[in-house]
């Protein structure tokens, strides 16, 4: 079809005494221009499918703008979509649509599913009080002496563990005093956890959390989200605290933003107190806050000071190792997370040759707090009826005002979609705060 389109224009040229008219002038000049082509039809031809295959991705992206603007819209119209300001969360552009009566199921649907959790976790406290009487504080580290005590304490953190064996290896090797922390996406992460614990090691997890970079940073398919709705969150939360029953806490990275919002984050903390879980907090610039929220809660909680080989250079690793004792030295206690690298382990075990044992001290994240007591337990389960009893009475009163609600399946809140098992390691936190918080914390 080319080459006829050529031929045509071709024999234009070669017409001796040609006078073109105005419409034919045009066409002899387009001749002229492509005269070049005359041996190279081929060359012809992809230029044209090029032009027509750039003109079809205008007109595609330019259709895909006019129907996602219009498809927002309709969803901001009806309620489907808003837009909330982190800071108040409250709505900036758009409505959010639910009647009271919505309102009164999901709260009655969502106490339901509580009662139903709390009922299963007394059936495992019963079921797991015959064998110990305290099976969580078997893999915390022992009370520190009273000696130990009076020193300044530091935390160290390794972090994404389970990821490389070869620096999980090598991690292992560390003193015992240091806290191990694994990623929840590592294979086999149980197995090395035990490993971990069976070497006398105290361990916790990454709690992925919404990135500042999201979603150009993907944290992975179980992070904790800012646009998901709370039983969502929960439900991943329950499948990262699944990956181990071995586990005292978990971390998050330097670099999240979930924790900005304080109604995203108060049911997290809540459910890591019920769980008696520490929460070691990656971004210091929300630490004044936290530190509020926490308090209220009484949940334990530290921040996590510095990231040690952020950099990658011997100068600065070893720049921060000097910092984080100070700030111990100077605040009671200090807590920094370093990466399993060669470099990071040469130099921490550098500088712990030469760390002044009489005046700070390496220990396990749980030293920060107080020990968990006979007493603690037995407050936990009385308080832990107390509230299954309110629960139920809140049902009750739920149902008698709407006969005609349908009950929420049993599936309701604890399972995620990708299959989140729904394991509880204990009942409501005793409300320890960190040992040394006299100390500006």
């Amino acid at each position: 079809m080319f080459k006829k389109i050529l031929n045509i224009i071709f024999k234009l040229q070669d017409l001796k005494n040609f006078k073109p008219s105005l419409s034919e002038g045009k066409l002899y000049r387009l001749s002229l221009l492509v005269k070049p082509l005359k041996e190279k039809p081929r060359l012809f031809g992809f230029l044209l499918a090029q032009l027509i295959l750039i003109f079809f991705i205008v007109l595609n992206t330019a259709y895909y703008i006019v129907h996602s603007h219009s498809h927002t819209d309709t969803a901001i119209e009806t309620g489907q979509m808003a837009l909330i300001n982190m800071e108040s969360d409250s709505v900036v552009v758009g409505k959010v649509i639910i009647d009271s009566l919505k309102k009164e199921e999901l709260a009655r649907q969502y106490q339901e599913a509580q009662a139903k959790n709390l009922e299963k976790e007394h059936k495992a406290d019963e079921e797991t009080t015959e064998h110990s009487s305290n099976t969580l504080e078997t893999f915390r580290a022992p009370p520190l002496s009273e000696e130990t005590k009076q020193k300044s304490k530091i935390v160290i953190i390794v972090t994404d563990l389970g990821l490389s064996k070869s620096l999980t290896l090598e991690a292992l090797q560390l003193p015992k005093n240091f806290t191990l922390g694994f990623s929840p996406y590592a294979n086999n992460v149980d197995e090395w956890i035990d490993q971990a614990v069976s070497k006398g090691f105290e361990t916790i997890i990454n709690l992925p959390m919404q990135p500042t970079d999201y979603p150009v940073n993907d944290p992975g398919p179980y992070a904790l989200l800012q646009n998901l709705a709370i039983g969502e969150n929960l439900s991943r939360l329950d499948w990262v605290l699944s990956r181990s029953k071995k586990i005292v806490g978990v971390y998050t990275s330097s670099n999240e933003t979930f924790t900005s919002s304080r109604a995203n984050l108060l049911p997290v903390l809540e459910n890591l107190k019920k769980k008696r879980k520490i929460f070691a907090y990656g971004n210091i610039s929300n630490d004044q806050s936290l530190t509020s929220l926490t308090g209220s809660i009484q949940s334990e909680y530290t921040p996590v000071h510095i990231s040690i080989d952020e950099e990658l250079i011997e100068s600065k690793i070893t720049n921060n190792l000097l910092r984080l004792e100070g700030l111990a030295q100077s605040s009671g206690f200090s807590v920094g997370y370093i990466n399993p690298y060669p470099l990071t382990i040469k130099l921490v075990n550098k500088w712990l040759d030469d760390l002044d044992s009489k005046a700070v001290t390496i220990v396990p994240l749980s030293n920060l707090f107080d020990p968990i007591t006979e007493e603690h337990i037995k407050s936990d389960k009385e308080q832990e009826a107390k509230e299954r009893e309110e629960i139920i009475k809140d049902n009750e009163k739920l149902e008698a005002k709407h006969p005609n609600i349908s009950s929420p399946s049993p599936e309701g809140h604890g399972q995620s979609e990708h299959g989140a098992s729904e394991e509880h390691g204990g009942s409501e936190g005793h409300g320890d705060k960190p040992a040394p918080s006299e100390g500006g914390h």
